[in-house]
């Protein structure tokens, strides 16, 4: 099952940070959740769960999704919070309201999206590695191959790259803005790119269902690397 919480933060004074707030709120997960379940997850590939956040203009959002039931225990322990110790900053971050939605099993994506037109949008930067290099290309299908993994990895629906391909060709953009930049991540600047556009699909049938499930499912697994740490946070509005 596929799960999401948002979790509404206070504004605070972020700018003694380092790195992005995503990597402190991961950090946080790990020091409260099980042990062993957090150094399980230091080694687990593809991660579980992704979250990002986001300055909403009245505090900081955090959505936080889970791709299988185990993971689940992450979100149970941020929905009984009621703030986030950030380490660099002088105040906690506190809670204002959380928000869970309702568990959906993948099967249900594409009866959800019931439409061929959509606007995606790419909340948090969004990178991706070739040939060991972290790049940002505005090339929308590269960065599903991410979505494609977790869907076989979680989902045993496979998806290869030359089916991936075919299917973004039948997805024409209408209107877009990109924009790169850099996420702070270890010390070094990684580069990415965040931006939105409309889609129209054009397509029917099996292919119709498939582009449906990687958009919907991409809004809880994230796109590219680094989604547990902050990066690629995705949504797809109607």
């Amino acid at each position: 099952m596929l799960n999401q919480l948002d979790i509404y933060l206070r504004s605070a004074d972020i700018s003694p940070l380092h790195s992005d707030l995503g990597i402190k709120i991961h950090g946080f997960i790990m020091s409260k959740i099980n042990t062993t379940y957090a150094n399980f997850l230091h080694t687990q590939e593809p991660r579980p769960f992704s979250l990002f956040v986001y300055n909403s203009g009245y505090g900081f959002v955090c959505r936080i999704s889970t791709l299988n039931d185990e993971a689940l225990q992450v979100i149970n322990m941020l929905e009984n919070i009621d703030k986030i110790i950030v380490y660099g900053i002088d105040k906690s971050l506190f809670v204002e309201k959380i928000d869970r939605c309702n568990s959906i099993n993948v099967a249900e994506i594409s009866n959800i999206m019931t439409k061929k037109k959509y606007t995606i949008d790419i909340i948090t930067p969004a990178t991706r590695k070739t040939t060991g290099e972290y790049t940002n290309p505005p090339d929308l299908c590269k960065y599903f191959n991410s979505v494609a993994s977790k869907l076989k990895f979680y989902e045993k629906i496979s998806i290869e790259n030359s089916e991936l391909e075919e299917l973004f060709s039948n997805i024409k953009m209408n209107k877009y803005s990109f924009e790169s930049k850099n996420f702070m991540l270890g010390g070094k600047n990684i580069p990415s790119m965040t931006g939105n556009c409309d889609i129209t699909i054009n397509s029917n049938g099996e292919q119709l269902k498939k582009i449906k499930l990687l958009l919907g499912y991409a809004s809880y697994s994230g796109i590219g690397a680094k989604t547990s740490l902050g990066m690629g946070g995705f949504l797809v509005r109607m």
